[in-house]
């Protein structure tokens, strides 16, 4: 029996310590595994902040960010479309103002600073201050490399490369696309500039398509306008939102060759192109004779009407159906006895035809799809969309 006891006993205390060895086992491989985890995280982590700038700023500082940059979208946008009530020099002074204060914060983190300086950056290269723009690019980097506004700043400095295929650098990439945006406006690209502020305007807060939105419009106004070579002078045309008599005749040179048969595909001036085409009556109304009032001038503008004349007496003299053939829409409805079918426009109306014609033949349309609002006025893209029409 005693034998029987020393070994039950013998059997449980081995029992014991190899439980214990286990346990022992088991903690070591933990400890290990929780190592593992941190060396893993850590690295993460370091990878991560290259790639997202956004996700170490504290809440305060982000909003005081966003501030910031709600109020230098609005100058920047300025710089493209520009509005005659915009005080440029007081806005650019508030907003400087606003980034000072912010960086004077203590304990930004780098990511943050990095951001400001990158703003205040901007701020001064649009005050004219390039080299002190340079300046705080080269702290933007130093604090951190790869913030969006800092690619932003170094691409408008011509120090950094097109950065339209960065991928992994920046997690606002729909900064970069609205860059990108301006960068083809301003070549010209119209199309691809409004697909792209479309594609930004997404992922980007409101506040950018508040500000930027009027660039966005301008850019899908004149996508039908060819890029190319073009003179100063003509690029700044096409940016009025009303247009004389004169400069559509200018546009109408500049971007297509509908004139060739008046012009022999010489370049002429402003004064010389009205002389020839006024004499050629393509401003003449076509329905009826003008009265006194009713003739048009070179710096006349350009209204609805106007346009349609000027469209429709193109339109048709490329056709063959100059004379007569002007006033066919005239003539059927007088014929038949029926009422204008456009409200405004009554049969009597010296431009009937022009309306009718341009209508008929999809160069313009009736804005509500019943009228056809005669007295508004056209903007060089409206009429540089409507002459791609022609051609």
């Amino acid at each position: 029996m005693m034998l029987l006891k020393h070994n039950v006993t013998k059997t449980a205390h081995d029992d014991h310590r190899m439980r214990m060895a286990v346990d022992t086992h088991r903690i070591w491989y933990a400890c290990c595994a929780l190592a593992a985890l941190c060396v893993i995280a850590l690295t993460s982590c370091t990878s991560l902040q290259q790639d997202v700038v956004s996700a170490v700023e504290p809440a305060e500082q982000s909003e005081d960010i966003h501030f910031i940059e709600s109020k230098l979208a609005v100058i920047d946008a300025e710089e493209f479309v520009s509005s005659a009530d915009f005080s440029r020099t007081e806005a650019l002074a508030d907003v400087m103002a606003d980034v000072e204060q912010a960086v004077a914060v203590p304990g930004n983190v780098q990511a943050v600073q990095a951001r400001l300086y990158a703003l205040k950056g901007r701020i001064l290269l649009l005050d004219g201050k390039k080299s002190k723009a340079r300046d705080c690019y080269d702290q933007s980097v130093a604090a951190f490399k790869g913030d969006a506004q800092g690619l932003v700043l170094g691409s408008r400095l011509g120090l950094e490369p097109d950065f339209s295929s960065v991928s992994n650098v920046s997690s606002e990439k729909a900064i970069l696309t609205l860059e990108q945006a301006l960068v083809h406006f301003t070549a010209g690209s119209y199309l691809e500039s409004s697909a792209q502020f479309d594609t930004a305007f997404l992922s980007l807060p409101s506040y950018y398509r508040a500000a930027y939105g009027k660039v966005r419009d301008r850019a899908w106004e004149l996508r039908n306008v060819k890029p190319g070579a073009k003179n100063g002078k003509h690029d700044n045309l096409l940016y009025l939102p009303q247009i004389t008599v004169g400069q559509m005749m200018l546009i109408t040179q500049n971007t297509s060759s509908v004139l060739f048969n008046y012009t022999a595909g010489k370049t002429l001036s402003e004064t010389e192109l009205f002389k020839k085409l006024a004499g050629a009556g393509l401003v003449t109304a076509a329905s009826a004779p003008l009265s006194a009032d009713g003739v048009v001038g070179r710096e006349d503008i350009v209204s609805r009407i106007i346009c349609a004349r000027f469209l429709w007496n193109l339109y048709a003299s490329r056709k063959g159906s100059a004379g007569a053939g002007v006033k066919r829409y005239s003539t059927v409805y007088r014929t038949a006895g029926e009422a204008s079918p456009v409200p405004d426009i009554p049969l009597s109306s010296p431009d009937f035809d022009a309306v009718l014609g341009t209508v008929e033949n999809e160069l313009m349309s009736l804005p509500d799809g019943i009228h056809f609002e005669g007295d508004k006025t056209v903007s060089a893209a409206e009429f540089s969309t409507y002459l791609q029409k022609i051609e």
